[in-house]
């Protein structure tokens, strides 16, 4: 028992500390070394001691490496984090990226230098008639025919040569619908990083309204500059006409009196007669002028196109010749119009008259309707000057050569003229346009060459009756 008490004393209770101590080695306490109860000799240190050395040793050394790694913990928890952030914050921009590409309304892909489609988006897909995922891999020829198809790798390699821009215009048809749009497309090589080649971008934008305002600002402007260049003839004539009608007065009425003190045999008498009907055309020009510049008095009452029109057909009869069949459609209960009955009756006979030269060699149909129509705001924008409301249409039809397309825009000019030389003055459209507006009314011509043409003339109903 002595030796045991001993055994315990010097060595077995420092182990049972030591146990103890190793028991409660935590991570967040290995500040607390390990200390025994014994007078330690520091000049011969017992094997207990170095014991203890090593234990304390141990114990810093973990506490290092607990720290080292507790540092590296807290690095990789750090990167993880920032990794995370940088992960949500490109999947949030590809997002974005992605919703923006395909509600934009343009159509947007992108092809290898192959042609291979590598990208599209939706817009994209409607041309196709096809998903993305049907588009990725295949290229142009597995969709549209070989002429398009070759248009589109032609310029697909165009841009990839130029090395920038490549910008074209292109009609094509959505295979999802079926309509048309105008587009403008651009085409941009695209490179990676280093400099090489990935393929090819491609942009395309409907433009087909675009096109279409151009279109019709062309054509306003072409109305509007035929606009002015009437209103300055029609000032020029005004200007002209009074004088030059008196001097026609002079030379007829001297051409009459020197008719009568020379005998009808002579010579002389035959170059008065020409004399005196060259100056009666003239007047008659004369007379359009003044018309088309608006210049004469003019006297408006109510009056009923229709017996007006069987009036001038009598009239025309016997100067048509037989082969021109003249077809009436005159309904009864047409309504009146606010008009001065001679140029109504001007504008018959000169549209009359051009239908039947334009039947002149081989005879035809000269067809007249009469009816009423009724034009909203859209109908009427199609017209100048003229409002929404009710209207009488003239329609004088023929089947004659028609009138060639390229001077269709020409025909109401004055002294513009098909007719061979001294079968026409250029003056009878020109003065039925004139007449047409000064009554507030408006003119169209439709015409095919080889199958006729048809001038509608509207003249508004007349919208109360004076006694």
């Amino acid at each position: 028992m002595f030796i045991f008490v001993i055994f315990y004393q010097l060595i077995g209770r420092h182990i049972i500390s030591m146990s103890s101590w190793a028991e409660a080695i935590r991570f967040d306490s290995m500040d607390q070394l390990l200390q025994i109860n014994r007078k330690a000799n520091s000049e011969k240190p017992d094997e207990l001691d170095q014991l203890v050395k090593s234990f304390n040793r141990m114990q810093e050394n973990l506490n290092n490496s607990y720290n080292t790694l507790k540092k590296n913990n807290l690095d990789l928890k750090k990167e993880i984090t920032e990794r995370e952030k940088v992960e949500n914050a490109l999947i949030k921009s590809e997002t974005y990226l992605q919703t923006l590409i395909h509600t934009i309304p343009d159509l947007i892909w992108l092809k290898d230098a192959h042609g291979v489609y590598l990208f599209c988006n939706t817009k994209f897909e409607r041309f196709f008639g096809e998903k993305k995922e049907k588009i990725i891999g295949k290229t142009d020829y597995d969709f549209v025919d070989k002429k398009l198809a070759d248009f589109f790798r032609e310029h697909d390699k165009f841009a990839m040569a130029k090395g920038g821009l490549n910008i074209n215009e292109e009609e094509v048809i959505y295979a999802d619908d079926g309509h048309h749009e105008i587009l403008e497309t651009i085409k941009t090589p695209l490179y990676e990083s280093g400099g090489q080649l990935i393929g090819v971008l491609g942009i395309a934008r409907d433009i087909t309204e675009r096109k279409q305002a151009e279109e019709e600002r062309k054509r306003l402007e072409g109305q509007l500059r035929q606009s002015h260049k009437m209103e300055a003839i029609g000032t020029i004539s005004g200007g002209i006409a009074h004088d030059f009608n008196n001097i026609l007065g002079i030379i007829i009425g001297n051409a009459e009196l020197a008719m009568d003190d020379i005998e009808e045999w002579r010579p002389a008498q035959s170059n008065l007669k020409e004399i005196k009907k060259a100056g009666l055309r003239a007047s008659d020009i004369v007379r359009q002028l003044l018309h088309f510049s608006r210049k004469t008095e003019q006297t408006k009452k109510i009056i009923d196109i229709n017996p007006m029109i069987k009036e001038a057909i009598k009239l025309l009869r016997s100067s048509l010749p037989t082969s021109i069949d003249i077809q009436l459609n005159l309904p009864d209960g047409i309504k009146p119009i606010m008009a001065d009955p001679t140029q109504i009756h001007q504008v018959l006979i000169n549209l009359c008259t051009n239908a039947a030269h334009a039947m002149e060699e081989g005879g035809g149909i000269l067809k007249i309707d009469l009816s009423e129509v009724e034009l909203d705001n859209i109908a009427a924008a199609q017209f100048q000057k003229i409002s929404a409301g009710q209207f009488v249409q003239l329609a004088i039809s023929d089947t004659g050569h028609g009138v060639d397309p390229t001077i269709k825009t020409k025909i109401f000019d004055p002294y513009f003229t098909t007719k061979e030389v001294g079968k026409g003055t250029g003056m009878g459209l020109a003065v039925v346009l004139g007449i047409v507006q000064n009554h507030n009314g408006a003119i169209s011509v439709y015409s095919e060459p080889g199958n006729g043409t048809t001038f509608k003339v509207l003249f508004p109903v007349a919208k109360k009756k004076y006694n």
